[in-house]
């Protein structure tokens, strides 16, 4: 978490502000500019933003637009910043919850004649092995018995648990839900950056459009310096990895725009 200041020329922005008025901008510039509070930056990680940010827009001679630029900039990433999160969160959840499925799911099948082996595997040590079949089964129908009498810290399983339970308070674990859940197929969040990578460049486009030298040709929608400039970008905010992109760099904001535009 960090804080700061900012004093863009709001005037330029006008396009991003519903009901923007002269006296509104006056009074943020009496003030010294506006408070933002950015959540997933820290200090450092801003300065080497206006760093990067300063060399990127001299290389397009866009210098002139830093704090402007760098205000959207932020906005917008703290958006994704949180979409991202809530991706991610989502993400872990639906593996813990099919993992944590699947092993009671098995525990619930074990046929009674069966012998019992436990193994753990610590991630520096070797693993672990609980070979006695009888104190196997004692072990896995404790943790068996814990779970289904709702009896585990919410805070290390998470809400999501409660969907293994049949409706109901107090209801029993749900075979029908374990095996569904056992069958999550959980969505790596990694494909959910693509269209929030697409929604930054619109965003910054038209201030591109409308403010700087980076214009558009009648009847195009994007220019080959609008695409170099944002792929640059997307690196320099570590969104992409250029060495791992395969295309011409241009070419490849070109199919990204076009694979998710508005």
């Amino acid at each position: 978490m960090f804080s700061t200041t900012l004093l863009p020329d709001f005037r330029k922005l006008s396009d991003y502000f519903n009901n923007l008025q002269e006296h509104h901008i006056l009074e943020v510039e009496k003030l010294g500019g506006v408070p933002v509070h950015l959540e997933y930056y820290n200090e450092q990680m801003f300065r080497e933003l206006e760093v990067n940010l300063n060399k990127l827009l001299n290389h397009y001679n866009l210098q002139h637009h830093f704090k402007e630029m760098l205000y959207l900039i932020l906005s917008k990433s703290e958006e994704i910043g949180k979409q991202w999160t809530a991706y991610k969160q989502k993400y872990n959840d639906d593996i813990m919850l099919k993992e944590i499925a699947t092993f009671l799911l098995g525990i619930s099948r074990i046929k009674p004649n069966e012998t019992l082996q436990l193994n753990i595997k610590p991630s520096l040590s070797e693993t672990i092995k609980l070979k006695n079949s009888d104190v196997t089964k004692w072990v896995t129908d404790v943790m068996y018995k814990a779970v289904e009498n709702q009896d585990f810290p919410l805070s290390l399983f998470g809400t999501q648990i409660y969907t293994l339970f049949d409706d109901g308070f107090g209801g029993n674990l749900s075979p029908a839900k374990m095996k569904q859940a056992s069958e999550l197929k959980p969505d790596n969040p990694r494909h959910k950056l693509l269209p929030m990578m697409a929604n930054m460049c619109f965003y910054l486009q038209s201030y591109l459009i409308n403010q700087t030298h980076l214009t558009l040709q009648p009847n195009t929608s994007l220019s080959d310096v609008q695409a170099n400039f944002f792929f640059d970008l997307l690196s320099m905010l570590q969104y992409i990895e250029p060495e791992l992109i395969n295309s011409e760099p241009k070419d490849y904001i070109y199919s990204l725009l076009a694979n998710f535009k508005k």
